[in-house]
């Protein structure tokens, strides 16, 4: 009976993680289903055509019987990566110079409690950051 009362929390978690998978399956295949119409009519210029604001504006605009479907994410894919770039790089230069005073500038005292400020820092997820 001991042994039938310790698996319950394994049988929990996995049944709720199993829920979790199947849900995260069904948005991505619903997110497709209302998507495939603009994919089809988009075709390659969904990832080569830009001008997404005045696309969104028409679109919205757009009567029923006559839906506009053709998008370009040209200027979404590359603002995503130059920001992206941009703050590795920024990211790069502070962690490395923090690294450095760190290591090789600060006082034994200084030094720890700046680790442990660090390590702090870096256990947060960046999402909760962003939430304030």
């Amino acid at each position: 009976m001991k042994k039938f009362f310790q698996r319950i929390p394994k049988a929990v978690i996995c049944f709720l993680s199993a829920i979790s998978i199947v849900i995260i399956a069904f948005t991505f295949v619903f997110i497709f289903y209302k998507a495939y119409p603009v994919i089809k009519e988009s075709g390659a210029q969904l990832l080569t055509a830009g001008g997404f604001d005045r696309q969104i504006q028409e679109a919205f605009y757009s009567s029923d019987a006559e839906p506009m479907l053709k998008f370009g994410m040209l200027g979404l894919i590359s603002g995503t990566l130059v920001t992206t770039l941009s703050a590795l790089l920024f990211a790069s230069i502070i962690g490395t110079g923090a690294a450095i005073v760190i290591c090789e500038y600060a006082p034994r005292g200084v030094s720890g409690a700046l680790t442990a400020i660090v390590r702090l820092l870096a256990s947060v997820p960046s999402v909760v950051f962003g939430l304030n």
